[in-house]
């Protein structure tokens, strides 16, 4: 589950670019997923993120904060706003971001624990700060969820279902999260 994800500043009052081969340089930002150690066994987290014009989802693996046990950090330094952008192009500019668990067979579990629907991802802008922060009221641990007929299954609490309805989906809820 996404726990926080922002643009990581450069301690002179703006922001870490990255600049790549070819010339463009794009600007960094971090984020920390928070995984059971089922979930980890299961497979590898990481985070799928599409930015502006660009139709094409890119992955970001994460990798273990040493010492956390649970939780993975994230970098996306790669096709997301290029530096010198127009303030106008600048405000419009949308970055779609969905944590992943890529199973070992080959499917994927999205984080559905905020945004509910099977094809809603995080979005930063620039009315939330290009962030999004941590909501203690998501729970902290997940499993899997059972299998459904969606390739977009979602990263659940690790809880019984609340209701027969939530039993039917492709995640449950547990008390204090939102619905999955």
């Amino acid at each position: 589950m996404l726990r926080s994800i922002a643009r990581v500043t450069n301690n002179t009052g703006g922001y870490q670019s990255n600049c790549v081969p070819g010339g463009s340089c794009y600007y960094v930002w971090q984020g920390i997923l928070d995984l059971s150690a089922d979930a980890v066994a299961a497979g590898t987290p990481a985070v799928l993120f599409q930015s502006g014009s660009d139709p094409t989802f890119y992955k970001a693996v994460a990798t273990s904060v040493v010492g956390s046990g649970h939780l993975y950090s994230f970098k996306l330094d790669n096709h997301t706003v290029s530096e010198g952008m127009s303030t106008t192009s600048l405000m419009r500019t949308r970055i779609q971001v969905a944590p992943v668990l890529e199973m070992k067979d080959g499917s994927r579990l999205f984080d559905h624990n905020r945004n509910p629907g099977d094809y809603d991802n995080y979005v930063l802008i620039d009315s939330n700060g290009w962030s999004v922060q941590d909501d203690v009221s998501i729970c902290r641990a997940w499993r899997p969820a059972r299998p459904s007929a969606s390739s977009r299954t979602g990263l659940a609490c690790s809880t019984a279902p609340s209701s027969p309805a939530a039993s039917s989906r492709s995640t449950t809820t547990c008390p204090g999260c939102r619905n999955a």
